[in-house]
């Protein structure tokens, strides 16, 4: 398309969105912070982001658990991000979070952007000997399933990928890092010091200590393992040259456009 001299193809959302694995925190193994941390060194951002859509101008390693580019971006807390999987380390700290064997679902929404990301994952896992089950769904079923909070291998899942859009930069708004039990984004992760934080975030007007506020969050989240970021991927739109009016945002704004 890029070759077609009749078309524009043109990144709509420079910040695009973040790529994310989600550990279900109720049940073993993941309830444990060291198998969520085992995620992590397992976690080559640059070989995830190629598997999701490898074009290099297109995607960007990121070194924070919110989003690199946006007043949220953060490192403090144990950060790490595109370096190699480092399998021994994986395996080790699966094997201190007491891991005996439990079946692990990965939860894969086919035929959509982020199944590769749940297939690379669960390939990693697999590496280590873990007892891993892809679970290859359609995307509506996907979406009921992965509310299910039973245990996995009995009808619940332990991972998911997915992503988030970057204009969700507001520690507030963005569901991936609430901390609220029962009441948090699938995965439930429970971690009242992250709900007092973001709470604090909220109220206090002096952006340096707010900033203080976010750095203290960020921690939270990159020392409990929320989530594993996987980078970040840009949103494209292609339409012909003769189209004018196409707006800038992370979603598809058809209105505004004209053509000539």
């Amino acid at each position: 398309m890029r070759r077609n001299p009749d078309l524009v193809v043109k990144v709509n959302d420079p910040l695009g969105s973040m790529f994310i694995i989600r550990p279900n925190h109720l049940h073993p193994p993941f309830n444990n912070p060291k198998a969520r941390e085992a995620l992590v060194a397992l976690t080559d951002q640059t070989e995830f982001m190629q598997a999701v859509g490898g074009d290099p101008e297109l995607y960007r390693t990121c070194d924070s658990f919110l989003f690199c580019g946006t007043p949220s971006y953060s490192t403090a807390g144990r950060v790490r991000a595109n370096t190699k999987p480092d399998l021994d380390k994986a395996k080790k700290l699966f094997e201190e979070a007491g891991y005996k064997g439990e079946p692990i679902i990965m939860l894969n929404p086919a035929e959509t952007v982020h199944s590769p990301a749940a297939q690379l994952m669960a390939q990693n896992l697999k590496k280590i000997g873990l007892n891993v089950t892809l679970d290859t769904m359609d995307p509506g079923t996907h979406s009921q399933r992965r509310e299910s909070k039973a245990v996995p291998g009995q009808g619940g899942w332990s991972l998911i990928a997915s992503y988030w859009e970057g204009t969700l930069i507001n520690p507030i708004d963005y569901p991936v890092i609430n901390g609220a039990c029962e009441r948090a984004w699938v995965g439930w992760p429970c971690n009242p010091e992250v709900e007092r934080l973001r709470l604090a975030w909220a109220k206090e007007a002096d952006p340096a200590k707010q900033k203080v506020i976010l750095d203290q969050l960020h921690t939270q989240i990159a020392d409990n393992v929320m989530m594993v970021p996987l980078g970040q991927r840009a949103t494209v739109v292609v339409f012909r040259k003769n189209v004018t009016g196409v707006i800038s945002s992370p979603v598809l704004l058809l209105w505004n456009i004209s053509k000539s």
